[in-house]
């Protein structure tokens, strides 16, 4: 029980420092605009002041990888891609199933053979 309340603890510590980048980013934004606004300028190069790359990477699971699509030509927007690879213990049940398969083959060729 305490195990899991440390786990929690660190998850939701880890979330508040993800809003803090999400925030502050937000806000860096916010400023740009408003004085691109003021002086009636064209946006700038279109680079969000977000990069959640490095975060996502941190949160991906040993068997998963993650990678950002762009929807058109600007920076912005888009969409997350979760590529599941096999893992290790699916690859092992599936040693398993097909060992498995191979004796219960076996077991009905021999019963066969003893009937007849």
């Amino acid at each position: 029980m305490i195990e899991m309340l440390q786990s929690l603890r660190k998850r939701l510590k880890r979330r508040n420092l993800l809003l803090d980048e999400v925030r502050s980013a937000y806000l860096k934004d916010v400023i740009v605009v408003r004085e691109l606004l003021r002086k009636n300028e064209p946006p700038h190069d279109g680079q969000s002041s977000l990069n959640l790359r490095p975060t996502l990477a941190l949160y991906a699971p040993p068997e998963c990888a993650f990678r950002i699509a762009n929807s058109g030509a600007d920076s912005y927007g888009g969409h997350l891609e979760v590529i599941h690879q096999e893992s290790n213990r699916a690859m092992e049940l599936s040693k398993c199933i097909e060992q498995l398969l191979e004796v219960e083959q076996n077991s009905r060729l021999q019963v066969g053979t003893t009937i007849l």
